[in-house]
């Protein structure tokens, strides 16, 4: 990643700088930017899902389009339907589950939306936690109504819980500006 992002600044952006965000112990996020109106580029690292990922926002989709192209062609990416196949395998884990969410952009996709329902009436609780906490980072208004029905038919309290708070994120996330309401 270091070296892509250097490749950038000598490409017309020179002016990147790093900061770096920890969260809890489980995330670290690293952000790039350089003037206050060029995209970020963020680089998180999800230990509980096992995974990088990076996000690139701004104010201009052309930019953020460029910049996300150039670092998407250099770097290992998986892409949507990777992600799905690994989120269906029989021997899927849960956190393939978060990265599905992770990976997702853009209108809810019924593939994924098929996948997230059917790991939430898994027999697994571990399946279902992912799964409902997957359908919280799509968001995505039509997983509204799955995490409801998670949230008032989950037998084990703390899955219970851990669902009504899943649905709550989402229902924050779709409440900001610019969201489709649920």
């Amino acid at each position: 990643m270091e070296s892509e992002l250097d490749r950038l600044r000598h490409a017309g952006h020179p002016d990147f700088q790093l900061y770096t965000v920890e969260g809890d112990e489980r995330l670290t996020g690293h952000v790039y930017v350089a003037a206050p109106d060029d995209p970020v580029v963020t680089l998180v690292r999800d230990l509980a899902a096992e995974t990088w990922y990076l996000m690139v926002e701004g104010l201009d989709d052309g930019q953020v389009d460029r910049i996300a192209g150039e670092l998407s062609e250099r770097l290992p990416v998986r892409g949507t339907e990777e992600l799905r196949q690994a989120a269906e395998a029989e021997d899927a884990k849960p956190r393939e589950l978060v990265r599905l969410a992770l990976g997702t952009n853009g209108p809810a996709d019924p593939a994924t939306i098929g996948i997230l329902e059917s790991r939430l009436r898994s027999p697994e609780p571990r399946m279902r936690a992912a799964a409902m906490e997957a359908a919280s980072l799509t968001q995505w208004p039509e997983l509204v109504g799955p995490l409801e029905t998670a949230a008032a038919t989950e037998a084990q309290p703390d899955l219970k819980q851990f669902a009504a708070g899943a649905l709550a994120a989402l229902r924050q996330a779709l409440s900001r500006p610019g969201q489709d309401g649920a």
